[in-house]
């Protein structure tokens, strides 16, 4: 079951590479994102970290089953990074950047270990590794400050996957084998496409250490049972609505036009990889509904292709590992395509770390076809690109008006640019532009309150009462308990004048809201303007109590 070593000339000795090949993956990961350590929060860092209200006003170790009930996400492991980093950190941007990039390089230590044990070549081990951390379409694993848990993924599976290869191998203790179960549990618990695992060990034995078919199999079962696990606990715990299967009835689609629109999303993944263009958190494409036959016989022939690839002796061990990793990846994307009806069928690079292996060993093994020392030329001209395109994303990323008009240059009908882009221009005032981005996404059944509120806010801001006055009205007749649509109406009526209508919202966002401070504020504003001073007295002493 031991597969010979691939004799390498003078130009690379094996023993030096033993010593060479981790200290350059460590320099090329530093080299590849020394611009991106001050790039500034954005998007999801807010509300997943410094205006998370878990974070700051509740003890987030509390362990509240009904609560999760709400909750779409069973990813535990996520959160623990995200409440960590931010009570660490707090609003020290750089400091994320260096703990998410020191996680990244850790996991291409480990890929490089891993394909090293594999394939017994530490020059494949060395070119896989480094083409997989240089490549832009993984760079969200640094860049995105709430990501963590993204470069923890990668790197706990590269280890679950490396102690359960030495652990069948060379017959070592039992504890590789709980190491491996153990690391895998945590991966689970960062992301749901995890739950492709068991088809990446069988992938990993029975391609690259020629396992039949059988073996391979049967070492995959112990993962399988622990995803069938992870599921029944999900839909034990969260609402029964958190999973991809509800939406589907969402979308009037048939069965062939889905495959087509399947097929057009894992054609732009596999083209990003390749043009390293374009490459954006998520892509989204409305419905094929024309030329379904074409779409239809091209995914049933790459289908045919991967499985003769795969199962084919003729073919090198990389090869078959590489389109097998790569083509695994592609099967969660089927349900997973499903997760954003306001979208359309959407599909997000970091869904497929694990393809993009699969596609870096193939080219590594590509430029090991070739005679040194030109192998090894070809291989730094990609590195020194894969590198560049890297930086040029890195630069994207620096602020969230930089990254949201990329992505719409990319993507224009896409709702998350719009939204963010629109949060981003109200916050720095420019009200005009704010509002052509949420106006764009108004009709999107997805974050109503929030779009509608922010067009409410943007009118007031413009004093366009009447505008303002009729999205706050409309907000609370589907949800009357939230304080600060009140408070925005009282602010709204206040500047219309109508001081009466003023006082009873302005109160209402206090009932329900009891540490509200701003509309105690323009309370006393109103009992001042109508000559009510002793009111405004006591509104004053109700505004001290607070601080």
């Amino acid at each position: 079951m031991t597969i010979s070593k691939q004799s390498t000339s003078h130009f690379f000795n094996d023993s030096r590479l033993r010593w060479i090949a981790p200290l350059l993956i460590v320099l090329t990961c530093l080299l590849t994102f020394s611009n991106a350590l001050n790039s500034g929060f954005l998007m999801d860092d807010y509300p997943r970290l410094l205006n998370n209200t878990d974070f700051l006003h509740k003890n987030f170790l509390d362990f509240d089953l009904k609560s999760l009930k709400s909750q779409v996400y069973l990813r535990p492991v996520t959160e623990f990074f995200n409440f960590v980093t931010f009570v660490m950190f707090d609003k020290k941007a750089v400091a994320y950047h260096l703990l998410n990039l020191l996680i990244f390089t850790c996991a291409g230590l480990a890929l490089y270990r891993l394909m090293q044990v594999l394939f017994e070549r530490r020059l494949l081990s060395l070119f896989t590794a480094m083409l997989f951390c240089t490549h832009p379409i993984n760079s969200v694993a640094v860049n995105y400050k709430n990501a963590t848990s993204f470069s923890f993924m990668i790197l706990a599976l590269c280890l679950s996957v490396l102690h359960y290869v030495i652990f069948l191998k060379e017959n070592k203790s039992v504890m590789r084998f709980l190491l491996s179960l153990i690391w895998f549990t945590l991966a689970i618990f960062c992301h749901e496409v995890v739950v492709a695992f068991p088809l990446y060990v069988f992938a990993a034995l029975y391609c690259s250490k020629q396992f039949s078919f059988k073996q391979s199999f049967a070492a995959a079962v112990p993962f399988g049972l622990l995803v069938v696990g992870f599921v029944v606990l999900r839909s034990h715990l969260l609402h029964s609505e958190a999973n991809v299967l509800s939406y589907i009835k969402l979308y009037a689609v048939t069965f062939p036009e889905y495959i087509a629109s399947y097929a057009r999303l894992i054609v732009w993944y596999i083209t990003k990889l390749i043009t390293l263009d374009g490459i954006v958190l998520a892509w989204d494409t409305p419905i094929i509904r024309q030329g379904l036959v074409t779409w239809i016989i091209g995914t049933i022939l790459a289908a045919l292709a991967a499985l003769v690839i795969v199962f084919s002796k003729r073919c090198t061990s990389p090869y078959r590992f590489g389109v097998a990793w790569l083509a695994i990846g592609c099967i969660p994307i089927a349900l997973a395509c499903f997760s954003r009806p306001f979208l359309g069928f959407v599909i997000q690079s970091h869904w497929l770390f694990y393809s993009s292996i699969g596609f870096c060993v193939i080219l590594a093994e590509t430029f090991l076809k070739v005679r040194q020392p030109f192998s090894v030329i070809f291989f730094s001209l990609f590195i020194l690109l894969f590198a560049t395109s890297t930086h040029t994303y890195n630069k994207h990323w620096h602020s969230e008006e930089s990254y949201g008009q990329y992505w719409l240059s990319v993507s224009p009908a896409n709702f998350w640019p719009n939204f963010w882009l629109g949060h981003y221009y109200l916050n720095h005032g420019q009200y005009e532009r704010a509002r052509k981005h949420f106006q764009t996404i108004e009709g999107t059944p997805f974050r109503q309150s929030q779009i509608r509120g922010n067009l409410g806010i943007i009118a007031l801001k413009l004093n366009n009462l009447k505008e303002a006055q009729q999205y706050f009205s409309g907000m609370l007749k589907s949800n009357y308990a939230d304080a600060q649509t009140h408070f925005y109406l009282g602010a709204t009526y206040f500047k219309m004048e109508d001081y009466k209508n003023a006082e009873h919202h302005l109160k209402g966002a206090i009932h329900f809201d009891r540490l509200l401070r701003n509309p105690r504020e323009l309370l006393v504003e109103l009992y001042v303007i109508t000559g009510r001073a002793a009111e405004a007295d006591l509104m004053r002493k109700d505004l001290d109590n607070l601080q």
